[in-house]
């Protein structure tokens, strides 16, 4: 029989390597410095680490959703991972804050500092955002809304949209739109009772509206109408039949200083009515993966935004070390009021799953205790038994 380890008579041992390389290809074998070191900075990088502010980073370089490069040097926008915040995906797949038309002052509200980005054939370049609104701030007013819908609508421009002939049909998603206020950013379809499936999809963000000026919408050349924009699909303008609606703006975002809140949370408010103070401040004074602590300094009762996202199942916030409710403003981030004078605000990751494992460690605890009494018991029984049969 062949000894331990060895190979049956006429088959050749094969090494452990070129097994091994069945499974494993030159990719997967690194140095040791590549591990510890795997990304270099670039002079764009370098610059930004030179600020020593808590901010975050848009990197346009990249795929802001499917890499995680930016993460290694910088709080970024983006990055990768396999489970991702619905809300979150969905405040960018719709109001495209970094793309041609889209609602940039999403990344002003995300305390966005650095934009990373590079023209073709160049080196990139940081570009600092002119407007973001730092880790927490004071809004002097609360736009309430009655649901989601509504929020995820008025965290952007808004517009009132209305067919003018009874040949548009124009949607918003499955949801035909007449009169009704939508979002400049989610794109609406355009089609004719003629040719349904001949639609035009467009975003209102697209176009320059300034505020409250009515704009008509159509694809004939030759409309001279007042403030007649021309639209049309190339695809299937030979078919589609003639169209309008009219589109005013009357609602814009601004997140400096209005908040967006659901009517859920309207009780946390109740007493509150806030009053710009010039001279209110709330600054972050320290920064953990789980813990953030902040300084509040105000002549009135104030309303804060943190620009942090809302998670209730986990997060929970204190003034001056007492527990107090917190909401959601603005879709995603946190939000409470915040009583005049001088006050330390925390927010701590404590979820009840954390709770519930420190008593899991007790009760586990417990079990061994009871496992090792009842193998010492069993072990005593046994060696009393054997006593006894010896002396029988």
């Amino acid at each position: 029989r062949p000894g331990a380890g060895s190979f049956p008579p006429g088959r050749a041992a094969r090494p452990r390597w070129t097994v091994n390389k069945r499974y494993l290809d030159n990719d997967n074998f690194v140095r040791k410095s590549m591990i510890e070191k795997p990304f270099t900075p670039t002079e764009a990088d370098k610059m930004i680490m030179n600020d020593d502010g808590h901010f975050r980073v848009l990197n346009l370089t990249v795929d802001v959703f499917n890499d995680a490069s930016v993460s290694y040097f910088h709080n970024s926008i983006g990055g990768y991972s396999a489970v991702k915040m619905k809300r979150y995906q969905e405040l960018f797949t719709y109001h495209r804050p970094y793309t041609r038309g889209g609602n940039y002052k999403i990344l002003d509200m995300l305390n966005t500092k650095w934009i990373i980005n590079a023209q073709e054939g160049q080196a990139p370049m940081a570009i600092p955002n002119e407007n973001p609104l730092g880790n927490a701030w004071f809004v002097q007013d609360i736009k309430w809304v009655n649901n989601p819908d509504e929020e995820f609508i008025f965290i952007g421009d808004a517009s009132v949209v209305t067919p003018i002939d009874e040949n548009a049909i124009v949607k918003v998603g499955e949801k035909m739109i007449n009169g009704d206020t939508v979002s400049n950013y989610i794109p609406i379809s355009i089609t004719t009772k003629q040719f349904a499936d001949s639609a035009f999809d467009m975003a209102l963000g697209n176009y320059p509206m300034p505020f409250n000026n009515e704009f008509i919408f159509g694809k004939k050349a030759s409309d001279t109408a007042e403030n007649y924009i021309r639209i049309g699909n190339p695809d299937v303008a030979p078919i589609i039949a003639d169209y309008h609606f009219s589109a005013k703006t009357v609602y814009m975002f601004e997140p400096e200083t209005t908040a967006v809140i659901d009517k859920k949370w309207k009780s946390l408010f109740d007493d509150v009515t806030p009053l710009y103070d010039s001279t209110a401040s709330i600054v972050l004074v320290n920064h953990k993966l789980n813990h953030l602590t902040y300084k509040t300094k105000a002549s009135h009762d104030q309303v804060a935004v943190f620009s942090e996202i809302f998670y209730d199942k986990g997060w929970k916030a204190y003034i001056d070390g007492a527990p107090v409710p917190h909401g959601r403003a603005n879709w995603i981030l946190r939000t409470m009021p915040v009583p005049a004078g001088e006050h330390i605000i925390e927010f701590k990751f404590d979820p009840k799953v954390m709770q519930y494992d420190k008593w899991g460690l007790v009760v586990s605890f417990i079990i061994i205790i009871i496992t090792l009494g009842g193998l010492y018991m069993a072990y005593r029984k046994r060696e009393t038994a054997a006593l006894e049969e010896d002396n029988s």
